[in-house]
């Protein structure tokens, strides 16, 4: 569960690379001696949702994360102890799992992203932690914390107001990356969704190794944001 091996996790982390906001329950082994994270919540890239209760303390079934996973774990918390829950037979009633967490921030993360759609994966993920209860002091039990989102709504990311630009395109060897943030990192993929090249810490001005004529995407990734550029090689 190292956010990278399971088959599971590294599709999530191609959809996550594709611009889809993937949001997972983080598991109930917390009553368990495998109490970690599973799969594909393992992912730093996946949003991983544990579990409390209606007084928002931690659910004794809901797992945790440690230091063998990339980042803290799980993200945030939602009610998923004696969830209300709509049954097989149309009836209304109570269940207690992460399975039902899980679809509560799902429901809301969808809310707040139609607020502004202009928004990308990473800064929709960095507004809800910000706006947990948990946020300036994270651990491996209840995560970032429990989400407002009507504070995560008011939100503001500084990113917002330099976008991320490439040139030329179509490129040759080399690329410009205009307003980049430091520490951001570059991944690219050929049209078949094949990763063909990867850097960290890239800068301003990349020298790209020979690629062959055709359609590439290019992830630029930093502490704010992640997007993707349809990129032709002449």
């Amino acid at each position: 569960m190292d956010g990278e091996t399971a088959y599971i996790t590294k599709a999530a982390n191609l959809a996550s690379e594709k611009g889809i906001l993937v949001v997972n329950s983080a598991g109930n082994s917390g009553a368990n001696t495998w109490e970690i994270i599973g799969a594909p919540a393992d992912s730093e890239h996946v949003f991983s949702i544990g579990a409390v209760n209606s007084l928002g303390d931690y659910a004794s079934f809901s797992s945790i994360g440690d230091l063998s996973q990339p980042s803290i774990k799980p993200d945030v918390m939602a009610m998923g102890h004696n969830s209300s829950i709509i049954d097989s037979d149309n009836s209304i009633k109570t269940s207690s799992g992460t399975s039902f967490s899980g679809p509560i921030i799902a429901g809301a993360i969808a809310c707040l992203w139609q607020t502004n759609t202009t928004l990308n994966p990473s800064e929709v993920k960095n507004i809800v932690r910000e706006s947990s209860s948990n946020f300036t002091t994270p651990n491996f039990q209840m995560g970032y914390g429990i989400p407002d989102f009507g504070e995560a709504k008011s939100l503001k990311i500084d990113s917002l107001k330099n976008d991320l630009n490439i040139y030329p395109n179509p490129f040759s060897k080399h690329l410009i990356f205009e307003n980049l943030e430091k520490n951001s990192s570059l991944k690219v993929y050929s049209n078949l969704g094949e990763l063909v090249y990867s850097k960290k810490n890239i800068n301003n001005k990349v020298l790209l190794p020979q690629f062959a004529k055709g359609i590439y995407f290019f992830t630029v990734e930093d502490e704010y944001r992640s997007q993707t550029f349809k990129m032709m090689k002449d």
